[in-house]
C-alpha cells in the first residue's frame, strides 16, 4: 500500500471576491462608482463592465490620454485663457491642492463660474475630464465639464465625497465635432477646482500642464491682434497684419489650430493669390502647425491669410498665430507683437498723464513683464547668453513704474516720452536677447551630437575626503597599480569627445562649496585637466575632449585637494557619455545588456527568465526580480534597477542573505546581524527573556515599568482573583482551540496555569497566547510537538485578559486527526489564580523593591 500525502485544491474566480457583480443583457440598478461591475451578455462574446459614474466602461478596454488640452488649468496664470459665465464670481485662490493656485467659486444663487467658448471635441472620439475638487459646502448644481448638464456624473460624485477634503472626479464622454463650451460653473456649491484636465481617453491619468503653457523662447511676433482664438466654418479663415514682411526672406510661421477630419491649414502671401507659403497635413485635435518659409520675390500685401481647405462649412478653430523672422528652431508660443503693446502704451501716455483707469493697464503690462523676466533670465543663462542689458532695462523699469503705481487711485503727472521710452528700452532688450538665444539654439542644433549610453556603471556616491574613497575612478582598465581601482573597465578613447553631467550635489559633513573632477593619465601621473563642480541641487554638465596621447581616466573628487578636506559628499544622477549634448539621466546598461543575452522560457505555469522588471501606470520602473550572476540583487521594490543596484530602493533582498527595508533604514547582513534606524513601538511579544506588555517589560519575578511600584502594604497582603473553568477551557478537533473567559484584574497580578495539547499525524505545533481586551497579543510561547501540563506563571498588570491555547497538526491518510488543547489551574485543575504581585523585583517610576516574602524584602 502506497500512501500518498494530499495538500489541498480549490479553485476561486473574480465573483468570489466581489459582491458587486451582476451578469445580465441590461445594467444593473443603482451601480456604486468603481465598485460595480457588470457583465454584459447582450454582446458575444460577454464584456466585463465597470461603472464610472457616467458610463460603463469596458473593464479590458482602457484608453489612456496624457494631453492636458486645457489652457491654464491650474490656474497658476490667474484666469488667463478663460472668460466669465455670468457674473465675475470666480477668485484665484492660493489654496491650492498642491499648494499653488486654484479657482474658488462662492456660494451663488446664479449659474457663474468660468468658461471657454468654441472648445471643439472631435466627433466620435473619447475624451476625460478629470479635476481635483474641494467642496466647502453643498448647493443645487455643478457643471464641470463639456457641455455638461445639471445631472452630470460629477454632480453626483460631489454630493457624496466628504466636506473640505481634496477628492479627485472624472466624467468620460464622447466628442461630437461641433464647436461646444466648456464649463466650471456652480449654483449654491461653495467650491475650489485645481488641477483640471480634458485628455483623449477614456481614463484620467495624473494631473499635467498643457504644453502650451511651458514658457519658451524665440524672437518677436510680427502678426498683430494674433492671439485672439475663434472658430469659424469660412473657406478664408482669417488675415493678420504684418509689422514688416521683405521679400525673399526667411520667415518661421507658427500657428495652433483644431481641423476638421479632410481638411488642411494653409498659409498664403498676398490675399491667396500669389501662392502658398505652407499647406499643413492634418493632425488630430487642437495642434500647433509650424515651417520654415519664404517670401516671394514680390509681396501685394503684408500680411499672411489662413484658408480652409478644401471645403468650406467644416469647422476649424484658431487659437494663435506667429511670425518670427529666420528660420528659428524650435518655434516658440504665442506672445504680442511689441506695436499691440506699444499702441497700448501710447495711448496710455498722450497726455502726459497717468489717470487710476491707465494706470491698471499700465500694472497689467508690468505685471506681464514681471511673469516672465526670471524665465527669461534662465533660458539665457542656460544657453550662456548674456543678459546685461536686458537686466538692466528691466531694473530701469522697475525703479521708474514702482512709485507711479505705488498709488492707482490718483492721477500722476508724468513725461510721455520718458514712460514710452523705459517700456521701449525693456522691450527692444528682450526682442535682442531672444533672438541672441534662438540663434544660440540653432548653432548649437547645427553642431549637435547627441550622448549615448551612460558609461558610468554607478550613478551614486558617497564619498569622504579624508580616505581613499575621496575620489572615484569612473572609468578605468585594469591598469597595474596599488591604488584601488573602482571601475576596470575601460579607458577613455584618446581624441574624443565626452560630456559629464550629474543631477545633485549635497554635502552630507563638511564645508565644501565646491568639488571637481578630473582627467587622470597612468602614463605621466597626471592629472592637470580638471574642472570645478558646485555643491548644487542643480543638474550639471560639463564637455571635454580627451588628449590625443595617454591613458586616460575620469576621476571624481569629494573637496578641491583630494583627501586635505574633511568632507563628505553624496554624487546623485552620474553621467559620461559620447558626444557634446547630454540626454536626461538614463542608469548604465552593462547588466541590462547581460539580460538581453539571456531568454525567456514559459512552460506550462512556470517562467524562467533573466530579469524581469515591473513598472507602473507612468511607465516607472518601480521593482523587479533579477537572476543575474554578475549582480547580487534578488527581489527589490520602490526604486529603479539601478537603484536596487546601489542599494537606494527602498526594499531589497539580495541574493547572498542580506538585505534592506524602509530605504535601508532597517538593513542586516549575511549572518543575520541587523540594524535599524528609527521608533521601535512593541505592544506585545517578548525581547530576550522580557515579555512585552502594556507599559512595562517582564519576567516571571522582574519588571520594568513606567508605573509607580505597588504600595508596601499591597504586597504585604496580596490580592488574589479565582476564576472558575468553562467548557471552552478544553477543544478538540481538527485544529483546536481552548480558550479561558475573560479574566478582570484591578490590581497588577501573577497569573499560574497549565497548558496540555495533544495531536496525531505529521507537523505537530502548538501555540499559547495572552491577548488583552484590545486583542493584542502580550505573551506568545509556540513550539513544535505537544506539550504535557506546561506551568506558566505571567505577571500581567490591571486590564483584561483572555487565554489561548492551539494545537495543529497535518493528518496522515485515511486517519482524520483529532487534536486537543486543555488550560488547567496551577495548583487545582478546576479554576486559574491571579495573585497580587509576590516574589518579584520591580523597578517603576517612583522607586523600586525586591520582594521574596512577607519576611524577606527590599523596598525603596
Amino acid at each position: 500500500l502506497i500512501m500518498s500525502k494530499v495538500v489541498s485544491t480549490s479553485q476561486i474566480t473574480i465573483t468570489d471576491q466581489n459582491d458587486y457583480i451582476y451578469t445580465g443583457t441590461t445594467p444593473p440598478l443603482n451601480p456604486i462608482v468603481g465598485l460595480t461591475l457588470w457583465i454584459d451578455t447582450s454582446v458575444n462574446p460577454n464584456q466585463l463592465k465597470r461603472w464610472t459614474g457616467s458610463v460603463w466602461e469596458i473593464v479590458n478596454n482602457i484608453q489612456v490620454g496624457g494631453t492636458n488640452l486645457l489652457p491654464n488649468s491650474s490656474f497658476e496664470d490667474g484666469f488667463n485663457g478663460w472668460m466669465n459665465h455670468g457674473a465675475p464670481i470666480a477668485q484665484n485662490s492660493s489654496d491650492g491642492f498642491n499648494g499653488g493656485k486654484c479657482l474658488y467659486l462662492p456660494k451663488q444663487s446664479n449659474y457663474d463660474g468660468l468658461q471657454l467658448q468654441g472648445f471643439v471635441c472631435d466627433a466620435g472620439q473619447t475624451y476625460t475630464f478629470s479635476c481635483m475638487v474641494k467642496v466647502i459646502q453643498r448647493g443645487s448644481l455643478v457643471i464641470l465639464g463639456w457641455n455638461d448638464n445639471p445631472l452630470s456624473a460629477i454632480r453626483l460624485q460631489l454630493a457624496t465625497i466628504p466636506l473640505n477634503q481634496w477628492q479627485k472626479v472624472h466624467i468620460t464622454f464622447t466628442g461630437t465635432g461641433v464647436a461646444g463650451t466648456f464649463y466650471l460653473v456652480s449654483k449654491g456649491y461653495e467650491v475650489y477646482v485645481d488641477h483640471a484636465k480634458l485628455e483623449k481617453g477614456n481614463h484620467p491619468t495624473d494631473w499635467s500642464p498643457s504644453p502650451n503653457d511651458i514658457i519658451k523662447t524665440g524672437g518677436r511676433n510680427l502678426l498683430l491682434n494674433s492671439g485672439i482664438p475663434f472658430t469659424s466654418g469660412s473657406y478664408l479663415l482669417t488675415s493678420y497684419t504684418a509689422t514688416s514682411l521683405v521679400p525673399n526672406q526667411k520667415y518661421t510661421v507658427v500657428v495652433k489650430a483644431s481641423m476638421s477630419a479632410g481638411q488642411n491649414l494653409s498659409v498664403y502671401w498676398n490675399g491667396g493669390s500669389g501662392g502658398a507659403a505652407v499647406a499643413f497635413s492634418r493632425v488630430e485635435g487642437p495642434s500647433v502647425y509650424y515651417a520654415h518659409v519664404t517670401t516671394p520675390s514680390t509681396l501685394t500685401y503684408q500680411a499672411i491669410y489662413l484658408f480652409n481647405m478644401p471645403n468650406t462649412g467644416a469647422q476649424a478653430t484658431i487659437y494663435y498665430a506667429c511670425l518670427y523672422e529666420g528660420h528659428i528652431s524650435p518655434p516658440i508660443d504665442w506672445s504680442p507683437a511689441p506695436e499691440d503693446v506699444f499702441g497700448r502704451l501710447d495711448e496710455i501716455s498722450s497726455d502726459n498723464k497717468l489717470t487710476p483707469d491707465e494706470k491698471y493697464l499700465a500694472l497689467k503690462e508690468w505685471q506681464a513683464i514681471q511673469g516672465e523676466f526670471s524665465s527669461i533670465q534662465t533660458q539665457a543663462d542656460i544657453f550662456g547668453i548674456s543678459r546685461t542689458v536686458y537686466d538692466a532695462t528691466y531694473y530701469a523699469l522697475n525703479s521708474y513704474i514702482t512709485p507711479l503705481l505705488s498709488s492707482l487711485t490718483s492721477t500722476s503727472d508724468i513725461v510721455g516720452s520718458t514712460f514710452r521710452n523705459k517700456f521701449n528700452d525693456y522691450y527692444t532688450a528682450r526682442t535682442n536677447l531672444l533672438l541672441a538665444i534662438s540663434q544660440k539654439q540653432k548653432d548649437d542644433l547645427d553642431n549637435l551630437e547627441i550622448g549615448g549610453g551612460n558609461l558610468s556603471l554607478h550613478n551614486h556616491y558617497i564619498l569622504a575626503a579624508n580616505s581613499w574613497e575621496s575620489y572615484k575612478y569612473l572609468l578605468v582598465k585594469g591598469y597595474q597599480s596599488t591604488q584601488p581601482f573602482n571601475e576596470p573597465d575601460t579607458y577613455l578613447v584618446n581624441g574624443r569627445t565626452y560630456v559629464f553631467s550629474i543631477g545633485k550635489i549635497r554635502l552630507i559633513s563638511g564645508n565644501a562649496s565646491q568639488v571637481r573632477f578630473l582627467l587622470y593619465d597612468f602614463t605621466s601621473n597626471s592629472d592637470s585637466h580638471y574642472h570645478i563642480l558646485n555643491v548644487s541641487e542643480s543638474r550639471q554638465q560639463y564637455q571635454f575632449t580627451v588628449p590625443s596621447v595617454g591613458y586616460w581616466s575620469l576621476l571624481l573628487y569629494a573637496g578641491m585637494s583630494g583627501a586635505t578636506q574633511n568632507n563628505t559628499v553624496e554624487f546623485v544622477d552620474i553621467m559620461l557619455q559620447e558626444g557634446n549634448k547630454a540626454t536626461s539621466f538614463t542608469p548604465a546598461t552593462k547588466y541590462l545588456t547581460e539580460a538581453f543575452k539571456g531568454s525567456t522560457e514559459i512552460q506550462g505555469g512556470i517562467v524562467n527568465t533573466n530579469l524581469l522588471l515591473m513598472k507602473n501606470s507612468a511607465e516607472e520602473i518601480t521593482g523587479g526580480f533579477s537572476g543575474l550572476s554578475s549582480d547580487n540583487v534578488g527581489l527589490w521594490t520602490g526604486g529603479t534597477y539601478n537603484e536596487a543596484l546601489n542599494s537606494l530602493s527602498k526594499v531589497l533582498f539580495r541574493k547572498d542573505g542580506s538585505g534592506q527595508l524602509a530605504g535601508g533604514n532597517i538593513s542586516w547582513d549575511t549572518i543575520g546581524n541587523m540594524a535599524m534606524k528609527g521608533v521601535i513601538e512593541a505592544l506585545g511579544g517578548k525581547m530576550g527573556g522580557f515579555t512585552i506588555q502594556s507599559n512595562s517589560l517582564s519576567t516571571m519575578n522582574m519588571s520594568f515599568s513606567d508605573s509607580p511600584v505597588e504600595a508596601l502594604s499591597s504586597l504585604l497582603s496580596p490580592s488574589i482573583a479565582t476564576f472558575y473553568s468553562q467548557s471552552s477551557w478544553y477543544q478538540s478537533g481538527l485544529s483546536a482551540h481552548a480558550y479561558t473567559q475573560y479574566l478582570y484584574l484591578s490590581f497588577d497580578a501573577q497569573v499560574a496555569f497549565k497548558v496540555t495539547t495533544t495531536a496525531p499525524g505529521d507537523d505537530l505545533r502548538w501555540r499559547v497566547e495572552i491577548t488583552n481586551q484590545d486583542s493584542q497579543v502580550v505573551f506568545i510561547d509556540a513550539g513544535v510537538g505537544v506539550i504535557t501540563q506546561k506551568l506558566y506563571t505571567v505577571n500581567l498588570s490591571i486590564g483584561t485578559y483572555t487565554i489561548h491555547v492551539y494545537s495543529l497538526s497535518t493528518p496522515l491518510l485515511p486517519l482524520v486527526p483529532i487534536n486537543t488543547a486543555l488550560i488547567e489551574g496551577a495548583v487545582q485543575s478546576y479554576y486559574i489564580q491571579a495573585t497580587g504581585y509576590v516574589n518579584q523585583t520591580k523597578i517603576g517610576n517612583n522607586g523600586l523593591y525586591s520582594f521574596w516574602s512577607n519576611m524577606l524584602y527590599f523596598y525603596l
